[in-house]
């Protein structure tokens, strides 16, 4: 009966013994062709006038950009600055009577 306590035992121990690396993690709901690791560079932030846009949010139910690395919506103010519009690509920003437009730059500078 001992015999065969040992042998589970003893599998255990090798099982836990075995090298545990860091792997990839992919969403089992995902397609198929959604599965591969991907690689994503974060583009150049947008600067102009002492404001700088990094990123982006646009939906059908919700506009947020971050600015100077603050998240801000249509209405809020950044600075003196008041955002006026959210685009997908462009932020547009009212100063001094003035429209200041923010653009995304994509990561080959385009």
């Amino acid at each position: 009966m001992s015999d065969l306590l040992t042998v589970p035992a003893g599998l255990l121990a090798l099982v836990l013994a075995l090298p545990v690396g860091a792997e990839t993690l992919y969403d089992p709901m995902r397609p198929h062709s959604a599965r591969a690791p991907v690689s994503v560079r974060t583009p150049p932030p947008s600067v102009s006038a002492g404001f700088e846009l990094t990123a982006i949010l646009f939906s059908p139910d919700r506009r947020v950009a971050v600015i100077n690395g603050k998240p801000v919506s249509e209405g809020e103010r950044v600075g003196a600055a008041r955002v006026t519009r959210i685009a997908p690509g462009q932020v547009e920003l009212e100063t001094g009577g003035k429209i200041l437009r923010l653009a995304l730059v994509r990561p080959d500078g385009k």
